[in-house]
Parts: C-alpha cells; sequence; structure tokens
C-alpha cells in the first residue's frame, strides 16, 4: 500500500488565527484539518509491582480554535509485553479517561503467553473522536497499565505515537 504525505497547510482555508491578540479563525468550513499536534516515544513504560492503576505514556497539549470544533485522536502503544497478565490503554482528556470507544486496550494479551516468559506483540492502536467544547488548552494522554495484578512493559522495541488533529465541527 502506498503511502501519501498529506499537505496540511495547503489543506486550511479560511482566515487563520493571529499571534499576540489577533481576531481569530472566523471562516473555516466544517470538516477542515485546523491544526496538528503530535507526540512519539521510544521509551520503555513498565509497572513491575503488579498494580492496576495507569501510568504515563504520551501527551501533547492542543488549544481548539472553536468550541464546535472535535478532536480526532490517533494513537498507537509501542509493543507491549505482557509476563502473565493483560494489558490496559485509554486515551484520556487533561484526567478523564475518555469513553469506551476511547480504550486501545481493555485486556490484551490474556491466553497469548508461554508460560514464565515475556510475550511480544505488534503495536496497538485506536482512533478516537472527541467533542471538548471548549476553547481552553487540553491535554490530551495516552495511559497504559495492568489489566490485572501483573507485570507489564510497553516500548520495548516499538515507538508509540499520539496525533491530535482539530477538525472544524
Amino acid at each position: 500500500m502506498a503511502l501519501s504525505k498529506i499537505d496540511i497547510e495547503n489543506m486550511v482555508t479560511g482566515e487563520l488565527t493571529a499571534t499576540n491578540g489577533g481576531t481569530g479563525a472566523t471562516s473555516f468550513s466544517a470538516g477542515k484539518i485546523l491544526q496538528v499536534q503530535s507526540a512519539t516515544s521510544t521509551s520503555v513504560v513498565s509497572e513491575g509491582s503488579g498494580g492496576t492503576s495507569f501510568l504515563d505514556y504520551l501527551s501533547r497539549t492542543i488549544t481548539p480554535s472553536a468550541t464546535s470544533s472535535k478532536i480526532l485522536l490517533l494513537g498507537t502503544v509501542g509493543e507491549p509485553d505482557q509476563l502473565d497478565g493483560r494489558i490496559k490503554a485509554s486515551f484520556f482528556r487533561n484526567t478523564t479517561e475518555l469513553s469506551s470507544g476511547g480504550k486501545i486496550a481493555t485486556e490484551f494479551g490474556r491466553g497469548l503467553g508461554h508460560a514464565g516468559t515475556e510475550d511480544h506483540f505488534f503495536n496497538m492502536a485506536n482512533m478516537f473522536v472527541d467533542s471538548p467544547s471548549t476553547t481552553s488548552e487540553i491535554t490530551y494522554r495516552i495511559k497504559v497499565g495492568a489489566a490485572t495484578a501483573a507485570d507489564i512493559r510497553v516500548g520495548n522495541g516499538g515507538a508509540g505515537n499520539l496525533i491530535c488533529m482539530e477538525i472544524a465541527g
């Protein structure tokens, strides 16, 4: 499958937000991509105490230009390992976990193991459309954790990505 480069600058039309007290975006058509923010991690994040809480994996801030804007989230979790456990991963808006559609994985890894050894899997990925209804800065996050009281690790050989795209509403 051929890969295409998206020319964001030539896709955005209308009046762009001016810096230092400008008038703001006023004439965008619905469905246009207004801005893209992204983050990549090649770090290993692990939970070795058998806990089930979420750990920060990736984060990126974005400030919507209108309350009607939607935010398209694209996320991957780099090469998850599981040591006799299951991995969970979700999108968060600030500190709030997004609805069930915002989950990247809820119990990835159960029954896929070689007893007593680590298992390596492909990257996990998901997309989610959020309607934050604000023009205040938002921090989107991907958090990972153990779905059961077991040890997990992500990013062990694969990069994770978080892309936040503002879409005109």
